[in-house]
């Protein structure tokens, strides 16, 4: 029996954030022109993408449509108790100026009322000069900023740099799930995510 693929469009009905113009040059990295893609970030988001899964689900298996709706619900119902909690812990962030590596946490910020002021990466994908890391430095320490995010994979090299220079701590989250052990799945994602900012302001 053959299979059919199915690509499923989860970004359907998300207002993108951070939308510029759509070219992408010499030395441009890989950027967010069309929008910020990390729009999973954003927890109330998995609304809208469950509905889309949903959709197709019900498309391609009309007979499972039921279950599909409740599993989904029953998600849902999980998530929204958890985003309290979340947005409880994370009001002693509000006001506190971070700094990522990479700029992939406007719609987790948004969420949570979290003040991104800077990023190492001076465009999407482009490793920072000494130049801009130089400015980080002096925008941090203007700015009372002593929090640095970055993900696993990114360059750990240039943020303990800064990090020593400005004597901040550095809170390594995941950006997907299964980025970070303990982040297994969406809702875990935000749980080590929640807990590794409030263990750096804690050190900071």
């Amino acid at each position: 029996m053959s299979r059919r693929r199915v690509v499923v469009g989860a970004s359907f009905g998300i207002a993108a954030l951070e939308v510029r113009g759509r070219s992408v040059g010499p030395g441009d990295g890989h950027a967010h022109g069309s929008g910020n893609p990390h729009y999973w970030l954003d927890p109330k988001n998995a609304e809208i993408i469950t509905g889309n899964i949903l959709e197709v689900l019900a498309r391609v298996d009309p007979a499972n449509t039921a279950i599909y709706e409740a599993n989904r619900l029953a998600f849902l119902a999980r998530l929204d108790r958890k985003l309290k909690e979340w947005e409880e812990r994370l009001a002693a962030l509000h006001g506190v100026p971070l700094v990522a590596y990479h700029n992939s946490w406007p719609y987790f910020a948004r969420r949570f009322r979290l003040e991104f002021i800077g990023t190492f990466e001076p465009k999407p994908g482009v490793p920072p000069s000494p130049s801009h890391l130089a400015t980080l430095i002096r925008t941090m320490s203007e700015r009372g900023a002593r929090i640095i995010v970055r993900q696993p994979h990114e360059a750990e090299k240039d943020v303990a740099f800064v990090a020593k220079r400005t004597g901040s701590a550095v809170a390594v989250l995941a950006a997907s799930v299964g980025a970070l052990p303990g982040a297994g799945d969406y809702l875990s994602l935000f749980d080590v995510n929640v807990a590794a900012l409030l263990s750096a302001a804690k050190t900071r």
